[in-house]
């Protein structure tokens, strides 16, 4: 029902009416239905409301709480004033070719989690995202402009999850980039420039002494200088293991010609290679790869030294 019924018809309002006891009390009830549109209030009506012609225009707040839906199936809808959503669960629902316009100079701001189970077509910049966005399966973002991630922002692509970049496309990471899990590189790696460069770990053993090695390190300093015979044992069963195809390399530096060192696998104790017995003061280069089972010799020089290979060589 759009109105209320007039209590009369239209022109049966005459000079010197006597209004009736009836129609008195159907003033009042209409009166009592109606929107205090001064002091507000609850209302709670059994139609929906429905208002056409030149619309609703809010300038002030615009609260939707409780369990409530509200569905825009008009191609577009202006708010000039705030709009929240209070309450849980509070829903929004845009039905099919509604578009969302956010004015030049405007701002939309989102403090809770937003859910997007469709396409989001992007073509202008967002300002700010404070919180978390959630992409579930086969949702798909694409930007024809700039995604900005401003300092202590975080994108996380869970387990499960791919980020991927296709062929044809450009990835540039110019920061700090760290990457903790294990990395597969099918494709060509291209250095260039003076930056281009690779930096390893080094590790400095301890002077005459015993020592182990392992894949904590790519590269291990070892300087001998007295006449004993010292052990370099080449971990593969103590953490950090190896895998078959990684390097070690041994930089060696052998200052007393009766000094003496056997390199061997961890657990086995079989001698990799050996070094002593030099006139002359010694330094040496050795490269070590893992074939899955143990560390073999991949490259050995020195000069003017004295090696002998091992077994496990």
């Amino acid at each position: 029902m759009a109105h209320f019924v007039r209590v009369r018809a239209p022109g049966m309002w005459l000079t010197g009416t006597v209004l009736d006891g009836g129609e008195l009390e159907s003033f009042d009830a209409q009166i009592f239905a109606a929107i205090n549109g001064d002091a507000g209030g609850t209302w709670a009506p059994t139609n929906p409301i429905v208002i056409g012609g030149d619309g609703i225009e809010i300038t002030g707040a615009f609260v939707v709480s409780g369990a409530t839906t509200a569905q825009f199936t008009v191609a577009a809808v202006n708010f000039e004033g705030n709009v929240a959503f209070v309450g849980a669960p509070s829903a929004i629902d845009f039905g099919p070719q509604t578009v969302v316009a956010v004015a030049t100079g405007s701002d939309w701001e989102f403090d809770g989690d937003i859910e997007f189970n469709g396409q989001i077509i992007i073509n202008a910049g967002i300002d700010e995202i404070d919180g978390i966005v959630y992409c579930a399966p086969g949702f798909e973002m694409q930007c024809d402009g700039d995604i900005f991630m401003f300092a202590g922002s975080l994108l996380r692509v869970d387990s499960g999850a791919t980020l991927t970049c296709a062929a044809g496309s450009t990835c540039t990471l110019a920061g700090t980039n760290t990457i903790s899990g294990a990395t597969t590189q099918s494709g060509k790696l291209t250095k260039s420039g003076s930056g281009g460069r690779t930096q390893k770990r080094v590790s400095t053993l301890t002077p005459n002494a015993n020592n182990t090695a392992d894949v904590s390190a790519d590269i291990f300093l070892f300087t001998h200088s007295n006449t004993s015979l010292y052990t370099l044992t080449m971990r593969r069963t103590t953490a950090p293991t190896p895998t078959a195809g990684e390097e070690i390399q041994l930089l060696l530096d052998m200052s007393d010609p009766s000094g003496s060192l056997n390199i061997v696998n961890e657990t086995s104790g079989t001698v990799i290679v050996s070094v002593g017995g030099h006139a002359t003061q010694g330094k040496f280069r050795f490269t070590f790869v893992y074939d899955g089972s143990a560390w073999r010799l991949a490259s050995c020089y020195d000069k003017p030294g004295n090696v002998t290979l091992g077994a496990s060589a």
